[in-house]
């Protein structure tokens, strides 16, 4: 592994553990899953990052997190949060930084904007899908209730996916995000 791309991830690796643990998680309702950054994030490392080096830096955060470090939204960490209500959402951006930077990489269009913007939506449902089946699992609620509850979130991932699009088309330029 080169230095640029250790570099690369540890970058990654920070910014996450950054919008985690200083941005504070704004609760909805009284749903037990809050509005967070870590998905705008996860999907702007997977736009930036080769497939390889974007997997690898959300399972890092993942593994710290796990291991009890407080690097999840708000500063908590360890098993109980990735088996709870979160931990479906947190399991899935791994999943869904791979995926991002797999589709960003390697699918072949000519409007590269428009390439982005389908792999965040699919990263986007990757993280609700398995966000939504662990919630169900972990309350024992039904899944009508949870997909439903999910919703209110659409909108402010549908910002943030704008957002991180606005952001990757400038960081984009930038030779440390050149990794062919």
């Amino acid at each position: 592994m080169q230095v640029k791309s250790i570099s690369r991830i540890a970058i990654a690796v920070a910014l996450l553990i950054v919008v985690s643990v200083v941005v504070p998680p704004i609760p909805l309702f009284l749903l037990p899953v809050p509005v967070t950054l870590q998905t705008a994030m996860v999907l702007l490392i997977g736009l930036l990052l080769s497939p390889n080096e974007a997997g690898f830096a959300v399972l890092l955060y993942l593994i710290l997190g796990t291991l009890g470090l407080p690097v999840f939204a708000g500063g908590t960490g360890g098993i109980a949060i990735v088996l709870g209500p979160t931990g479906g959402f947190l399991l899935a951006m791994p999943i869904a930084a791979l995926a991002t930077a797999i589709m960003q990489r390697y699918w072949n269009t000519d409007n590269k904007f428009y390439k982005a913007a389908i792999a965040g939506i699919v990263a986007t449902v990757i993280i609700h899908v398995l966000g939504i089946a662990v919630w169900t699992i972990s309350l024992n609620v039904s899944l009508w209730s949870v997909i439903v509850s999910d919703a209110v979130f659409l909108p402010g991932d549908i910002l943030k996916l704008i957002i991180v699009l606005l952001i990757w088309s400038r960081l984009a330029r930038l030779s440390l995000f050149k990794y062919n």
